[in-house]
């Protein structure tokens, strides 16, 4: 019997081949981690900014607590404060040329404003997030685990729960302010094994304390600190959950609510985040594996 059957891709035909599963219990382990930190606080002015962005106070809560969290999971830190555009995105390309011989996993935080699926840099310039998947999904990182958290606003609407009225404000507060199109590219092999993690759904803005840092990060070190051992989809829908049951008042305004987002993952296999003992690996990968509910 003919095990083999016909694919049709508009008008093009394969017949591939057969890749049985094993249903082994494979994982792999990794040892070298890097993650980066693009922590942008202070914006220029100049007479040629359409836009003009306040400082972000309380971002520096969010850098110590990021750095000494991922430390303790094994990785290497690295801080880079108030990047221009043209540092911002150099910054993203020495981070694509790195090799799976040199890092096993790269987890890259960014710290800014932002608008709809948008960064900001120190010089008030916007970077798309496709951008960034972009430039970190290249040929030499094939195989490596490539994770982005964006802490920004993603628009200018502050959520709030209500019964009635309008479900959001335009109003300018203290908070982070803030993929359009497909990329032509036909090595889409490389955009695998990558996850982006973003503070909030498109068109909202996130909420950050001035004295205590933002939500979205401090939530995320709650939960990684709380646990030895997590793996990721347990872990980002705990820090999911938490965030959105948070509630605040933010310039008067009640009952302010924050709904994170997941806006890319192609991750192959599952993984675990798992705090340095004695030389142990810093994340495990697993073909199979059972989530416990969190």
């Amino acid at each position: 019997m003919n095990n083999s059957y016909l694919m049709v891709v508009e008008n093009c035909q394969q017949t591939p081949k057969n890749d049985p599963a094993n249903g082994k219990n494979e994982f792999y382990d990794f040892k070298r981690g890097l993650c980066v930190i693009l922590n942008q606080e202070k914006f220029s002015e100049t007479k040629n900014i359409k836009q003009k962005y306040n400082l972000r106070k309380g971002t520096e809560k969010d850098v110590n607590r990021l750095k000494s969290t991922f430390e303790d999971f094994g990785f290497k830190v690295e801080v880079s404060h108030n990047l221009d555009q043209p540092n911002f995105l150099r910054e993203l390309k020495t981070i694509g040329g790195y090799s799976k011989e040199q890092y096993d996993c790269i987890l890259v935080t960014i710290l800014s404003h932002g608008k709809e699926r948008t960064v900001v840099t120190s010089d008030c310039k916007d970077v798309k997030l496709e951008k960034v998947r972009e430039e970190m999904c290249t040929p030499t990182l094939k195989g490596v685990v490539k994770m982005v958290v964006v802490q920004a606003c993603q628009g200018d609407f502050l959520g709030r729960e209500e019964t009635d009225g309008p479900s959001g404000f335009t109003t300018k507060l203290s908070a982070d302010l803030a993929l359009d199109d497909l990329l032509n590219d036909s090595n889409n092999i490389r955009f695998s094994d990558f996850v982006m993690f973003v503070a909030t759904i498109g068109k909202f803005q996130s909420v950050r304390n001035t004295k205590e840092g933002a939500w979205f990060i401090q939530t995320i070190c709650d939960v990684l600190n709380e646990f030895d051992e997590i793996e990721w989809s347990d872990f980002t829908r705990k820090v999911k959950k938490l965030v959105f049951e948070k509630r605040g008042t933010v310039c008067g305004i009640e009952n302010v609510v924050q709904v994170p987002e997941i806006l890319h993952d192609t991750l192959k296999m599952k993984f675990q985040f798992r705090k340095k003992k004695n030389g142990d690996s810093i994340i495990r990968i697993f073909n199979t594996l059972s989530s416990r509910e969190l």
